[in-house]
């Protein structure tokens, strides 16, 4: 896991990790998503793409936006934060290299 950290670093991407157990108490679970910069997106009124929405937990500004939240709103604002193709490739690339 640090191999791949230092990978997004050396490749300027940022990236969301989520820790959790596993099914077992003795373990831990890491879940990385590489994403696009927050400087680089426009603030969404909903919620913040770099805080825990991978872990599938979506913390609501207010409540007329979770009013308003759907799934197509909500996966449109995880596409718009993830990194594109051709970084996604590479980065894979790079992963499967170690």
């Amino acid at each position: 896991m640090i191999e791949i950290v230092d990978i997004l670093h050396e490749m300027q991407i940022p990236y969301t990790m989520v820790i959790t157990r596993a099914t077992e108490f003795t373990s831990t679970r890491a879940i990385l998503w590489p994403r696009k910069s927050t400087k680089d997106l426009t603030p969404s009124p909903c919620f913040d793409v770099a805080c825990v929405e991978v872990a599938g937990q979506f913390p609501i500004k207010t409540e007329a936006e979770f009013d308003r939240l759907t799934f197509g709103s909500a996966n449109g604002l995880l596409k718009e934060a993830a990194v594109d193709e051709d970084t996604l490739k590479c980065l894979i690339s790079k992963i499967a290299k170690m």
